[in-house]
């Protein structure tokens, strides 16, 4: 079992994601470095904070094949690069670094491991961010497209979160021609979209947002918002 995980800037919340699946997988994949329009300091995109380093900390050199980036990436460019470093065959967990999966973990590789479909979802919980009774918009729909500004730093503190619940594919077998195109959800093999087949309910992936920071969370804001006004949402 691979896992897969797109990282920028995580030091905050990369221990938690690692510690909540490394038992059970052989293989990590860690594709660093800042979306293409996302703010961000090198020209590379690279993580500027320990991330990398809390990563071979709880890795072993066997276990963690971390891909430094050679320039900022779209989404979908992340991806597929991630699809390129797992063998045909071979089954992974797709998670975000500021993410954890809880539940019975174990149980559950065991059974994707051995199961002949492509693509299995399991429970997410994530979280709107609330401001004064204001229930912000998840970019999927809206991204953020009427908070201009933005939320006043001095009130970044006063910010709550309102968990909300879905399914989302997280466990996928790699197949020839298996590739995302068009926004950084849509799996494909050729020109067939690719959906999860099962739910599993034993487990559950929960967004660690309490942990990332506002200052970090804004500059998400901007980043989705341009995509969103140039037409470039993926």
């Amino acid at each position: 079992m691979y896992a897969v995980i797109r990282t920028f800037n995580n030091e905050k919340t990369i221990r938690e994601c690692l510690l909540s699946f490394l038992p059970y997988v052989d293989k990590v994949v860690i594709i660093d470095g800042a979306y293409e329009r996302f703010p961000h300091k090198l020209d590379s995109g690279a993580s500027t904070d320990e991330t990398k380093e809390i990563c071979h900390k709880l890795c072993s050199p066997e276990q963690l094949l971390w891909v430094d980036p050679e320039k900022p990436l779209t989404e979908i460019s992340k991806n597929n690069l991630m699809l390129e470093h797992i063998p045909v065959g071979e089954w992974s967990l797709w998670i975000d670094a500021d993410e954890i999966i809880e539940g019975e973990v174990a149980e559950v590789v065991r059974f994707v491991e051995t199961s002949a479909l492509q693509s299995i979802g399991i429970p997410i919980k994530n979280f709107h961010p609330i401001w004064h009774g204001y229930n912000i918009k998840y970019w999927n729909s809206h991204p953020y497209v009427d908070l201009d500004p933005p939320i006043p730093e001095e009130e970044w503190g006063n910010l709550a979160w309102k968990p909300y619940y879905g399914v989302s594919s997280r466990f996928k077998r790699r197949v020839p021609k298996l590739c995302f195109r068009g926004h950084h959800h849509r799996l494909y093999v050729g020109k067939k979209l690719i959906r999860y087949e099962v739910s599993l309910d034993n487990v559950i992936i929960v967004n660690n947002h309490e942990n990332v920071g506002w200052e970090r969370w804004h500059q998400k804001i901007r980043y989705k918002k341009e995509c969103y006004l140039k037409g470039e949402w993926r």
